[in-house]
């Protein structure tokens, strides 16, 4: 049987922000990985082709609420395998990869070695020694191992496995950037010399952030002409490793960084050893689907007419309208509905919607995706039906009861109707359009 190498480690705590980050010092053991999903995805480099030959195509896509954020990142999920698997890739066209996967207990297959959805934290910790990250509010321990990172996350049981890549780069290209750079102080000298597969790029106007979570390292670009305010600036945080400028690489001289802060900062360094990128990136996940949503429930949430359902009502600059459907408690999502417009139920089990979508800013995951016309979901077997539809005419509906559906297509100005009914099952049943008159 083939074995992977894995990082476990002797254990310094450090205080930081509320939470508790266990930096290490690295020793070597093995843990078998054969015939498990992650092994496949080393194999094949985090790719996405690996991923879809392994579970399928994703089933579909959930919004994060970060791109709400103007300017922000647009970030998103795609499921698998009934929901059990989300995937975020890289929002990079040129160069996408697994950016996250995130395990949840729908998922029935073993992700590493011995360990699945049904393992107990006690497992975890004989598996993989002490963990290098904890935080007991939100019930999460942490492993930093040789190529990736893995969360597990619940207080009793686990109800969520993640995982981050950690990728294989040129530790030389950030001393290289900055000799480009300091030449005449034009941040594009510096981008050019960039790694091009970053993990995603937010800001607006003519500010732009590159994100390399996954090595440790946040880029500032400002290329303002008019007022000559150009500038780089960095943030690299503990988990870099590399060069930074000619004689200061990490982790060779953590002694002269803690020594050299303020020159490094003249530079637009600005250095937090004490932090790690991809941890913050995972707590600031779980902060978002938690907080966020929270606020939102309130704000824009309404219940199915006896309440079974919660629908949330959500509005991005980036994505358009879309609804998400939860269970009764606001615990589980059913679906998220994209490009939702006019909507309503039928009744507990059925809402109707047009919906239309697609357009100038969407991302290659989504480009596939048409949606012109009038749909029903099916709450009870968590199924999207499309009424009727058309690629080059959009719908809007009117109106849904006498168990008959209104609505207009185009520019057209007529109204068209098609008629329901239900069988014993409470399935419903479509007729053929026709003009109402």
């Amino acid at each position: 049987m083939k074995k992977i190498i894995i990082i476990v480690s002797i254990i310094i705590v450090v205080a930081i922000g509320g939470y508790e980050i266990y930096q290490t010092n690295e020793a070597k053991m093995t843990v078998e990985t054969d015939a498990t999903l992650i092994n496949a995805l080393l194999k094949n480099n985090w790719s996405e082709e690996g991923l879809n030959s392994l579970v399928g195509d994703f089933e579909q896509i959930i919004f994060r609420p970060t791109d709400l954020v103007a300017g922000g990142p647009v970030l998103y999920y795609q499921t698998y395998s009934n929901g059990g698997l989300k995937v975020q890739f890289t929002n990079n066209e040129d160069n996408n990869h697994i950016y996250s996967l995130i395990f949840n207990n729908e998922f029935e297959d073993k992700i590493m070695g011995e360990i699945d959805m049904n393992s107990s934290l006690e497992d975890i910790t004989s598996i993989l020694d002490s963990p290098h990250f904890v935080n007991e509010d939100i019930g999460l321990i942490g492993y930093k191992l040789e190529r990736f990172y893995m969360f597990f996350i619940g207080k009793e049981n686990i109800e969520e496995i993640s995982i981050y890549p950690r990728t294989d780069y040129d530790k030389t290209i950030i001393n290289k950037a900055f000799k480009a750079y300091n030449k005449a102080k034009v941040p594009s000298d510096f981008i050019d010399i960039l790694w091009k597969d970053y993990d995603y790029i937010s800001g607006e106007s003519t500010l732009t952030v590159y994100n390399y979570n996954n090595r440790g390292i946040i880029v500032e670009s400002v290329d303002a002409s008019i007022d000559n305010s150009n500038y780089v600036k960095l943030k690299i945080y503990g988990n870099y490793v590399g060069d930074i400028i000619d004689d200061i690489s990490l982790p060779d001289n953590i002694s002269d960084i803690q020594n050299r802060k303020n020159e490094l900062l003249n530079q637009g360094i600005e250095i937090l050893l004490d932090e790690d990128s991809i941890y913050n990136c995972e707590m600031e996940r779980l902060l978002d689907d938690d907080n966020k949503l929270k606020d939102k429930f309130d704000l824009c949430g309404e219940k199915s007419p006896n309440g079974d359902i919660f629908l949330l009502n959500l509005f991005s600059m980036y994505t358009g309208n879309r609804i998400r459907l939860y269970d009764e408690n606001k615990e589980n999502l059913l679906i998220e509905l994209l490009g939702v417009g006019k909507y309503g139920w039928i009744n507990d089990r059925y809402l109707v919607y047009d919906s239309t979508y697609g357009g100038y800013n969407q991302s290659k995951y989504e480009k596939n995706i048409e949606r012109n016309g009038i749909y029903i979901y099916d709450c009870i077997n968590r199924k999207e039906t499309n009424v009727i539809s058309s690629s080059d005419r959009w719908y809007t509906l009117l109106s849904w009861d006498n168990n008959t559906i209104i609505y207009t297509k185009g520019e057209d100005n007529k109204k068209y109707k098609i008629n329901y009914s239900f069988r014993k099952s409470n399935d419903i049943f479509f007729e053929m359009e026709e003009l109402f008159e």
